[in-house]
């Protein structure tokens, strides 16, 4: 009897071959894109016992694998891609996104008082890292969708030449360079010169959200501000900014070299969240499932999920939502930014720690995860 999404039927013995190659993959074993054999035996582990995807989104999962695996003989990472970009990100149509299942929905924060849920505090904030590289290509969709003036992008566009250099990410890059470092030193003081692009962005962006609704689906990945705060002020040993700590604590790992800056914003300002599943974060193996909630856990069904820090340093288990894009204002940028490296932190040392932290803080006895999960890896 098959087993996925912490539940047992015959079902799911669609599953067992593929999840089966990946828990037994040979050490050593890479793939074209540098994961290795434990990164394919986490995301089994995680599609086996996280709980959050429900029955009916199981059988939504279960008819795009079908179709991929048995019909044109794909494999499960092509399954996660494709259910990923057509019913996550869900881009361009107009139904809405598979993680806006009422399951998963934690609260409407509209008014002083978020409903359903007791564990936000209105006066409390999101918090997310923006990959300002990663926005290339919703920059260039959104340009050329374009239908009036914004004065704000176009300063970018006629004095900064912004145009010019989406071509590819390395000429994005090297203009993003240009305007935040000057003789190799990231630009601080008054942050005028960032505040120029990030105003310029987050005007173009949201006037695409405005117009075009059904292209801006995808899931936003948000923690409490209140918990990550001290996390921004990281030093390294050298006294320089540690930015690759704001990565790591919430589980975030850079194939490139990435600028990147802090967003905060009211959580009133955010109609719905959603605990976050293994299929809203497609093939990514740094994500690791909460238990289900066991009697009398100080944890409520608002927790979330929860981040997994990367070099096993923190000790407090942040919480983890996803939701929809929102219109962003230049008051949300925290006059935080830096660049962050090119890393890639294994699985195995993190996720041994993340599971001890959660069967210390979700159950009175230590031992009772493994009836949930017997080993993390």
């Amino acid at each position: 009897m098959g087993k996925i999404f912490n539940r047992k039927h015959n079902d799911y013995d669609i599953y067992e071959a593929e999840l089966n190659a990946w828990e037994t993959l040979s050490l050593g074993w890479k793939d074209s894109e540098g994961y290795n054999n434990y990164d394919y035996k986490a995301l089994a582990i995680n599609l086996r016992h996280d709980y959050r995807v429900s029955f009916d989104r199981e059988k939504h999962f279960r008819e795009v694998f079908k179709d991929e695996v048995v019909n044109h003989g794909g494999t499960l990472r092509k399954v996660l891609d494709k259910y990923y970009t057509e019913f996550v990100e869900a881009s361009g149509l107009h139904h809405q996104p598979d993680f806006c299942n009422t399951e998963n929905k934690i609260a409407v924060c509209t008014t002083e008082t978020c409903y359903n849920n007791c564990f936000f505090d209105f006066d409390d904030y999101f918090v997310t890292v923006m990959n300002l590289n990663g926005l290339r290509e919703k920059i260039i969709d959104a340009k050329n969708n374009l239908t009036v003036t914004l004065p704000k992008w176009e300063k970018l566009v006629y004095d900064l030449r912004v145009s010019d250099y989406l071509v590819n990410p390395i000429t994005f890059g090297r203009w993003l360079d240009e305007r935040f470092k000057e003789d190799g030193i990231i630009k601080g003081g008054d942050h005028l010169d960032v505040l120029e692009v990030v105003e310029g962005f987050f005007e173009l962006l949201g006037h695409d959200l405005k117009h075009r609704p059904n292209y801006h689906k995808y899931p936003i990945w948000v923690t409490r501000w209140t918990l990550f705060e001290k996390f921004t002020s990281a030093v390294k040993v050298s006294g320089d900014a540690d930015i690759d700590r704001w990565n790591q604590v919430v589980g975030v790992n850079r194939k490139f070299p990435t600028w990147q800056i802090i967003v905060k914003y009211p959580m009133n300002v955010v109609e719905s969240i959603y605990r976050p599943s293994q299929l809203d974060g497609c093939f990514y193996p740094q994500h690791f499932p909460p238990p289900p909630l066991p009697p009398r856990s100080k944890f409520t069904f608002g927790t979330g999920g929860h981040t997994v820090d990367l070099v096993a340093k923190n000790n407090e288990l942040l919480p983890e939502f996803i939701h929809q894009p929102i219109a962003l204002k230049p008051e949300y940028y925290q006059k935080k930014i830096g660049k962050a490296e090119i890393t890639h932190y294994r699985v195995r040392t993190p996720r041994n720690h993340h599971y001890k932290k959660l069967s210390e803080e979700y159950f009175d006895n230590p031992d009772e995860i493994k009836q949930w999960m017997e080993k993390p890896i």
